[in-house]
């Protein structure tokens, strides 16, 4: 999160994208007591699933339905007008998504009848035995694979054939879990597949080419991100 934020804050001091007077502390309260309704939204999405109250696909059902209720009741700004674009506009979305989603999950599916997971597993066991090479190469792998394949299917492919390589590097399961996290969600946002950065550009309103120009430097902190998260097993474990 500092990573993007960084990014996101050197792209807009570069491009003078806003320039904002500084506000009074008081007006965040009274701005966040004005969104208290709208800021339940996540709550009910994140505190359903944790709670086990709802599934994921339930808890996104329930915030939809509780989104649509308050713009029409409590906010009052929601008209049928704008429900209809929005749903239509998410139609779109979700369709252009599910198409590049199926395409990964085919080309997953090829691989993994071919051998490659395995075959890239061996070749990582016999190029080296120095711990820091061999989580570096784990990592160009799930970077390389996140580039043309869904996270989903790299995720429960890569996940057992890696696991035994990393821990006997000395990586904890724990901070592996997060690495293999980093590493898809690095990969699904870079072309060609890049799926989230396709969603994003298409969300925005803005062409893929001009998305294009401000990805390097989201890229290159995501990057100092996951090897920091790799070679620094305080940021994942703390004091276990």
């Amino acid at each position: 999160m500092l990573t993007l934020s960084f990014s996101a804050w050197y792209y807009a001091k570069k491009n003078n994208f806003y320039k904002i007077e500084h506000q009074p502390v008081s007006l965040f309260f009274k701005k966040f007591w004005a969104a208290k309704w709208a800021i339940l939204c996540p709550v009910i999405i994140i505190g359903g699933i944790y709670t086990g109250i709802f599934t994921p696909t339930e808890s996104a059902a329930v915030a939809v339905v509780y989104a649509i209720l308050i713009g029409f009741f409590v906010y009052k700004n929601l008209t049928l007008k704008i429900l209809y674009e929005s749903l239509k506009e998410a139609m779109v979305l979700s369709g252009m998504v599910a198409f590049m989603l199926g395409t990964a999950t085919a080309f997953a599916k090829f691989l993994s009848i071919a051998g490659v997971p395995a075959k890239l597993v061996e070749l990582v066991t016999g190029l080296t035995d120095n711990p820091i090479i061999i989580l570096l190469i784990c990592n160009v792998i799930l970077l390389v694979l996140g580039c043309v394949v869904d996270n989903i299917p790299i995720i429960l492919i890569m996940s057992p054939l890696l696991l035994p390589i990393v821990t006997a590097a000395g990586m904890s399961p724990i901070t592996f879990g997060c690495v293999m996290v980093l590493n898809t969600t690095i990969g699904i946002l870079t072309p060609p597949y890049g799926a989230n950065l396709y969603l994003a550009a298409s969300m925005a309103g803005v062409r893929m080419e001009d998305a294009l120009k401000y990805f390097p430097m989201f890229f290159i902190t995501l990057l100092l991100a996951l090897f920091a998260t790799t070679y620094v097993p305080f940021l994942t474990l703390g004091f276990l």
